[in-house]
């Protein structure tokens, strides 16, 4: 296994790195569309505050939000009650709607033969700059096929529901280029604010 506190960086989001500032709409968009799939969205508009109804509720795909209605957002999330498995699901709802608009480029590569995960891994800091303006992450390889994902400054990542759903839109996007991928969130005690870890594993 590689040592990654010794190793290149896999792939990075560019420097000068900023704390995170606004969220695309496109994927608060996508996560109530899930919430209404599920049939959640009474709880979700009783969880959020009433201040953020109108941005939140009547948002259109492609502009862009603060960071504080994107936070309030997934903290409402936070309350739903969810387990670790539903998280993961909701993950994969909300990545199978971005698809089409973010993740083109993950999807015409995963036509071609002989493309693997560590083909899309590069293109992740692509897909995270369409998301989020600010916020940074490295990805580091850890073996034949395993690799870890550091992101910080990304206040989102204190909220359980979003570093779980994370997992699941990440195991969407890799399975396309595997038999079966695993996305482990690990946040250590003790880390910073606004940070956390993925490791991605595949077969």
């Amino acid at each position: 296994m590689t040592d990654a506190a010794s190793a290149q960086p896999l792939m990075s989001t560019p420097e000068p790195r900023r704390p995170l500032r606004q969220v695309r709409s496109t994927l608060l968009v996508a996560s109530l569309a899930a919430l209404r799939d599920l049939g959640r969205m009474d709880d979700y508009q009783r969880a959020l505050p009433p201040e953020h109804h109108a941005a939140i509720l009547e948002a259109i795909p492609g502009n862009w939000m603060p960071v504080e209605i994107a936070l309030a957002h997934y903290q409402a999330c936070d309350t739903l009650g969810y387990s670790h498995t539903g998280m993961v699901d909701i993950g994969r709802r909300v990545g199978d709607r971005l698809r089409g608009t973010l993740l083109g480029t993950a999807v015409r590569l995963s036509k071609k033969v002989g493309v693997t995960p560590w083909s899309v891994l590069p293109l992740i800091p692509r897909f995270w700059t369409r998301l989020f303006d600010g916020s940074g992450m490295v990805g580091w390889r850890l073996g034949p096929k395993e690799a870890r994902i550091d992101i910080f400054e990304m206040p989102l990542c204190d909220t359980a529901y979003f570093r779980t759903a994370l997992c699941g839109q990440g195991m969407g996007v890799f399975d396309l280029f595997c038999a079966k991928s695993y996305v482990e969130e690990k946040r250590a005690a003790g880390a910073p604010p606004g940070s956390c870890s993925m490791r991605v594993q595949w077969a």
